[in-house]
């Protein structure tokens, strides 16, 4: 390495000592758009807060119940940034730093969140629906010890996806005589009228709601570093390619529009709104300190700024009935790699009939648990393959150092299923409660994110050979599980860039 490292102004972390400091905030509009892409260029000035905010809106149409609001949203785990596939910053033509299947990536990380932040702050900002709150079934317990106990509930008592309280009370707008969509039943009279939460995708740009996304969230580069615009001669741009358009990849309908009027998946359309796709840019100033950074960048070795680069690989995998041994070759050759997230998507289709609130973005278990291993230039990473679930849960919990959120049903059936692995006498501890028409205890086992942290205590990773890595894992495939997956690795790779003479250069 050539240069220092980042001084506290350049960090967010706190600052060391009171500094005076000056933020402007423009309205950044895209000099490119299409319902495919869109790219911004930064102005050249101050020093670009990572926390600056991508604004979106989304508009969802029925043609098969034209004009009629389907009720859509977007789906629970990882809400706005359904819409976003891949993400990648540019620095002088170069891309520096890219991340693929943001929406699958940002579920992962949306996982640790607290319910607390979550309901604050992810919810009203970014949307989604992925809540945990207690003493919910569907059917009111008969009077019994029992029953106040649980507060009058009959079990299952945990809900995913719905934010109410424990006394069932419905915040959703309601209208007589239509069909109120988290119970079925119908509604008697317009006395039964309750607030909106106004989250639900509409069919104009009044009707629908803004969300917004921090830039670090697409970019993993921008994660703790603040980029020092004023100091870089080359062009700045944030690139960004779209999800696919359709039903559970950008949104979720539910099974009945507001109206009571059955929704075809197949006909549902949505578009992202251009004037109202833009980047509020925080940038910083520094009076006393600039001087200071500028020569220190212009004029000596610059600094140098480690970060966190995510490599993402897929692999189909068509597994069979009872036993199967998957082995996958991750090619890392030479990289410093610091730790690896193992997803298995059910592949639903755009407009596939069994869909969940979580859309696409899941990690679906098997009903009868994985047990997996990792070689590392040919020697295993773990002495005995992992097995247990509870073990996997906690080696997944290493990787962020923060445990994911979740109940034991969301991430497994262990312990809900017979011992064969089937469905029989299934006890789900999930709620049967409904969320935009849809099964809340249809989301059991639905994620089961594995993880492997390699990095040493001190955030060393491991520099590979050219040899691949060999992820493997065994299963014992039941009739009641989805059988195929799409698996997809997101590889976290230390990188160092150096900003020196107004030119980012590549160290590694």
């Amino acid at each position: 390495m050539s240069g220092k490292t980042l001084p506290a102004l350049l960090r967010t972390d706190a600052f060391e000592r009171p500094v005076n400091q000056d933020i402007n905030t423009d309205i950044l509009r895209p000099v490119q758009f299409n319902q495919k892409t869109t790219r911004f260029v930064f102005d050249r000035k101050g020093v670009l807060d990572a926390n600056s905010q991508l604004n979106l809106k989304l508009l969802v149409n029925d043609s098969g119940n034209a004009g009629e609001a389907t009720g859509a949203s977007f789906p629970s785990s990882v809400g706005v940034l359904s819409l976003i596939r891949r993400a990648f910053l540019t620095i002088g033509g170069r891309r520096v730093s890219n991340l693929e299947e943001v929406g699958h990536y940002n579920t992962w990380k949306r996982l640790h969140w607290s319910n607390e932040y979550r309901k604050g702050i992810a919810l009203p900002k970014q949307a989604g629906a992925d809540l945990e709150v207690g003493s919910m079934a569907e059917g009111i317990a008969t009077n019994s010890q029992t029953a106040i106990n649980s507060r009058g509930f009959t079990t299952p008592y945990g809900v995913l996806g719905r934010e109410s309280s424990e006394y069932a009370i419905d915040d959703r707008l309601e209208v007589a005589g239509a069909v109120n969509l988290n119970f079925g039943e119908q509604v008697a009279d317009a006395t039964e009228k309750r607030e909106f939460i106004d989250r639900q995708i509409g069919l104009t740009t009044t009707s629908s709601p803004s969300f917004v996304i921090g830039l670090s969230q697409l970019i993993p580069f921008l994660i703790g570093v603040q980029l020092p615009l004023f100091a870089i001669r080359e062009e700045v741009a944030l690139n960004i390619e779209w999800s696919e358009d359709g039903n559970n990849s950008r949104f979720v309908v539910p099974t009945t529009n507001l109206n009571g009027d059955p929704i075809d998946p197949a006909e549902c359309s949505s578009t992202i709104v251009e004037e109202d796709c833009f980047i509020m840019a925080d940038y910083l100033f520094y009076p006393d300190q600039m001087g200071e950074l500028a020569d220190e960048i212009m004029n000596k070795g610059g600094y140098d700024i480690p970060y966190l680069e995510v490599y993402t690989q897929q692999n189909f995998t068509a597994n069979t009935l009872n036993a199967n041994t998957n082995s996958y070759q991750i090619a890392m050759g030479g990289k410093n790699v610091k730790h690896i997230i193992v997803q298995k998507q059910v592949p639903v289709a755009v407009n596939d009939a069994e869909k969940t609130n979580d859309g696409i973005y899941n990690s679906k278990a098997f009903r009868s648990g994985v047990s997996y291993q990792l070689q590392i230039d040919s020697q295993n990473f773990y002495s005995r393959p992992v097995r247990n679930v509870g073990l996997q849960k906690t080696e997944a919990d290493q990787v962020e150092g923060i445990p994911l959120q979740m109940c034991n049903y969301l991430y497994s059936y262990d312990g809900q299923v017979n011992t064969d692995g089937t469905s029989t006498n299934l006890t789900l501890g999930l709620t049967d409660r409904k969320y935009n028409t849809l099964v809340q205890n249809l989301e059991a086992g639905n994620q089961g994110w594995l993880g492997v942290r390699i990095e040493n205590s001190f955030g060393v990773g491991k520099r590979v050979s050219n040899l691949p890595m060999v992820y493997t894992e065994t299963l014992d495939v039941k009739a009641d599980d989805i059988v195929d997956r799409n698996v997809r690795f997101f590889v976290g790779t230390q990188r160092i860039l150096n900003i020196s003479q107004g030119i980012v250069n590549m160290i590694e």
